[in-house]
């Protein structure tokens, strides 16, 4: 069979160039180009078919419009692949095919890496950029990417974005810690967040609008909480309370006092209200679960094996809610 970028000469005793083939029907069919000289070719074209004794012959009429539309359709999808091998973002340099619609969000991007090691099969490292790793791989025969956030709004926010908005993910589970709020609360408890607020000017910054509480997919907290269940964990579901501050180093009792009455607190932490507003502004997913990891009530220290269980409870949980 002849290759791209070839030169034949057909019975007019005219030059052209293949510049593609297709196999339909176990036929060999040549997209050509007319050859004006030796280094440039015409937008002249033609299609020819290859006869079995390798003659061509020219296309013509309902065949050529269906081999055409073919051709068009494989340059297309040439192009498409083309653009998601080099696809890049300012955050994020990896194809688009190595990140799942299905993530998993610590914000620590060693976090990232103790989840793949302990929960995913054939998982790979995809992204590294600011040694910020993102890892791909199978969770029960099911394509799953894990990728560090790092804290706070700001930082987490641009993976948010960046993740729904150019890399097509339909749904994001923050996995991360967080401080207790209410004294039945235990180190190492789950917590589920099902809506968050903050005193934070973040929705102001990124959509115009000032608004201070945001709720989770009702669908991904439905999973969390059944998925809860099924692995036999306890689990405590309410609101969160987003900070642009690691709490322990601040006055959080005046910061408490501004959360709306009636509104059930049950963690502090720094990000969640940043995924539920960017999800809800770009029509996605997304779901939010902690591991409490202190407590104003508790003046323990969690130990690194206690600290590890909590993780895997909260990560397994995770990934069975993202697959439902």
């Amino acid at each position: 069979m002849i290759e791209k970028g070839e030169v034949i000469t057909l019975e007019n005793n005219e030059d052209y160039v293949v510049s593609n083939v297709l196999k339909e029907a176990n036929k060999a069919y040549y997209l050509l180009l007319k050859l004006e000289d030796e280094t440039e070719v015409s937008e002249d074209f033609l299609i020819v078919k290859e006869n079995d004794e390798n003659s061509f012959e020219i296309v013509i009429e309902e065949e050529f419009n269906y081999i055409k539309r073919k051709f068009v359709d494989a340059l297309i999808e040439e192009e498409q692949k083309d653009e998601n091998e080099s696809f890049k973002t300012a955050h994020i340099k990896t194809p688009k095919k190595d990140i799942s619609p299905l993530v998993l969000m610590p914000g620590d991007p060693l976090r990232a890496k103790f989840a793949a090691e302990n929960f995913l099969d054939n998982y790979r490292l995809v992204n590294d950029v600011r040694n910020n790793y993102a890892y791909t791989g199978y969770y029960k025969g099911v394509m799953v990417t894990i990728m560090g956030s790092g804290m706070g709004m700001p930082c987490a926010g641009i993976y948010y974005h960046e993740l729904f908005d150019f890399y097509d993910v339909q749904k994001i589970i923050r996995i991360g810690t967080c401080g207790a709020t209410t004294e039945d609360q235990k180190l190492m408890d789950v917590v589920i967040a099902n809506k968050s607020y903050t005193n934070s000017n973040f929705a102001e910054t990124y959509c115009g609008r000032i608004q201070n509480i945001a709720y989770s997919s009702k669908n991904l907290t439905e999973n969390l909480i059944s998925a809860s269940k099924e692995n036999n964990i306890n689990s405590h579901v309410g609101g969160s309370f987003t900070m642009d501050f690691f709490g322990p180093y601040i006055n959080m009792n005046k910061l408490r006092s501004q959360i709306p009455d009636g509104f059930d607190t049950k963690a502090e932490e720094m990000e969640c209200f940043g995924l539920f507003l960017i999800a809800s502004e770009l029509k996605k997913d997304a779901g939010c679960i902690l591991t409490i990891v202190d407590s104003p009530f508790d003046k323990n220290i969690v130990s690194s094996d206690e600290r590890e269980t909590g993780l895997k409870n909260m990560i397994k949980i995770a990934l069975d809610a993202i697959i439902k």
